[in-house]
């Protein structure tokens, strides 16, 4: 059963969502013709095609691990939120942080399998758009994210549903790309596509089957 609250509203809620809206704000100022072009939600294949070259996804750059770091705290709201509606656990900034530290971990072992498989295919090139196609949609979407977060802290919808339709919107972007950047590398002729379809199946939704079996969702 989805435990309902009055008010999911405190200081380190506040205080953490004051943060991530600062640092976004700092992005906008230091990076404002990217992020002027990123937030185009509906012209997000222009800002792939300004930004998504060899040299600009050869390395991660500061816009990016702005991205990953508004991602990770998003999705560990949505998360958090979640399991304390089913009653799974506390509501404390001790049991939020443990998710940040988790979906951490997971984004940076499927980042080191991701090179794994660059060293066995020697397709540098491939990886690194992988990469950075993926930290900005998580980007974008993660805003998507912060915007239900806030209204269901501070607006008058703090309801499970909200977080639930929310859930299932952000998943369903999330299928949708996942089949769309995979397909295209295939349409591309990308040869040793059995390595594509591991890390697919293995790192990117094993993950999170895991998640749900260790708070019990499954």
């Amino acid at each position: 059963m989805w435990q309902q609250l009055n008010t999911v509203s405190s200081s380190w809620v506040t205080l953490v969502l004051f943060l991530v809206f600062v640092v976004l704000v700092e992005a906008y100022r230091t990076h404002s013709f990217e992020s002027k072009i990123f937030i185009r939600f509906f012209e997000f294949t222009t800002y792939l095609r300004i930004f998504g070259g060899d040299r600009e996804v050869s390395r991660l750059r500061s816009f990016q691990i702005i991205l990953l770091f508004i991602s990770v705290l998003s999705y560990g709201f949505l998360l958090f939120f979640g399991l304390y509606h089913r009653g799974l656990i506390a509501f404390s900034g001790q049991e939020y942080l443990s998710l940040v530290l988790l979906l951490s971990g997971i984004v940076v072992v499927r980042y080191l399998v991701l090179k794994g498989l660059v060293w066995l295919t020697d397709l540098q090139t491939i990886s690194n758009y992988i990469v950075f196609k993926n930290i900005a949609l998580n980007g974008l979407f993660s805003l998507f994210a912060l915007l239900v977060i806030t209204l269901y802290s501070f607006g008058p919808f703090s309801t499970a549903n909200m977080l639930l339709y929310g859930f299932v919107i952000l998943v369903s972007f999330h299928l949708f790309f996942a089949i769309y950047t995979y397909s295209s590398i295939f349409m591309l002729g990308f040869k040793p596509w059995i390595y594509l379809i591991l890390y697919f199946c293995a790192f990117k939704i094993l993950p999170w089957i895991w998640v749900a079996h260790r708070y019990q969702l499954l």
